[in-house]
């Protein structure tokens, strides 16, 4: 690894970085330095063991120009979601910064976070962040909380973002609570937008539809605490069944009115169209 990083010292012009599965050793007492790759436009590191992808990252100072790509794969008890692909000292992987709107999936075995300049959600612009992060250890219901959190500790007082979608199957919301929701908005006070992207299937499930009607109301009830993300001006649900808008109906209304008191903007919109009591 030490020969490695002598490389990359020595390469100040470098503009292109991938490291797959290079298969670094570490020595007893591995450096600790600070590399400026400030040309370097795009990096991309996959490896099995999380331990790698922080320790390099540590290392190397980067603009908030480069798109940076990060994905861990396979499990061990240096791997562990999101948090754990990046150095505990953020402050040199400076495109975090420039990152205006951030999504967050749950796809199959991954958990994925994506982060853009642009706030356009039809912006063909490449990711200045993408992580993706094998699920692991994390496949039980709860750990989609652990997602969350992992994402306000990313991002956490970011003077740039302002827009979050959220994007999961029910299955890994059911045990999300209202403070993992808390969490995540109390890192990121200047977010103006956030949308809410269900998958689910949209049948004649009851049971299936309760539940998920229990989610959102611990995801509204969050942020009626309207300490939280003062400047929102937006809430956007891609789609409630009518039966599931009828239960929430109170809730929303009640989220709207006192959003409205700390922000006029403030509105809900279900399914693309704005929504009123």
């Amino acid at each position: 690894m030490d020969s490695f990083l002598n490389v990359l010292d020595g390469s100040p012009a470098l503009e292109h970085l991938t490291l797959d599965q290079a298969g670094f050793s570490f020595s007893e007492n591995p450096l600790h330095r600070k590399i400026n790759l400030s040309h370097l436009l795009s990096l991309y590191i996959a490896y099995d063991a999380g331990l790698y992808i922080p320790y390099i990252l540590s290392n190397i100072v980067l603009s908030p120009f480069t798109h940076a790509s990060i994905e861990s794969f396979g499990w061990n008890s240096d791997s562990r979601g999101l948090l754990h692909c990046l150095p505990p000292d953020k402050t040199d992987l400076k495109m975090i910064d420039s990152v205006k709107h951030a999504s967050l999936t749950r796809e199959g075995g991954k958990y994925i976070l994506l982060g853009r300049s642009s706030k356009s959600h039809t912006s063909k612009q490449k990711y200045l962040i993408d992580i993706k992060a094998d699920a692991g250890y994390l496949r039980q219901a709860a750990d989609f909380g652990t997602a969350l959190v992992d994402l306000g500790l990313i991002f956490q007082d970011s003077p740039s973002l302002t827009g979050v979608s959220i994007r999961t199957p029910l299955e890994h919301l059911r045990k999300v609570d209202i403070e993992d929701w808390v969490a995540v908005f109390s890192r990121l006070r200047l977010l103006t937008s956030v949308e809410f992207r269900q998958m689910l299937n949209t049948g004649d499930d009851d049971h299936t539809d309760f539940e998920y009607t229990f989610c959102i109301r611990r995801f509204v009830e969050a942020l009626k605490r309207t300490e939280l993300v003062p400047q929102l001006e937006m809430l956007r649900l891609t789609y409630l069944h009518p039966v599931m808008l009828e239960t929430l109906k109170l809730d929303l209304a009640k989220l709207l009115a006192l959003r409205k008191t700390v922000c006029s903007a403030f509105g809900i919109r279900i399914g693309g169209q704005d929504w009123s009591p």
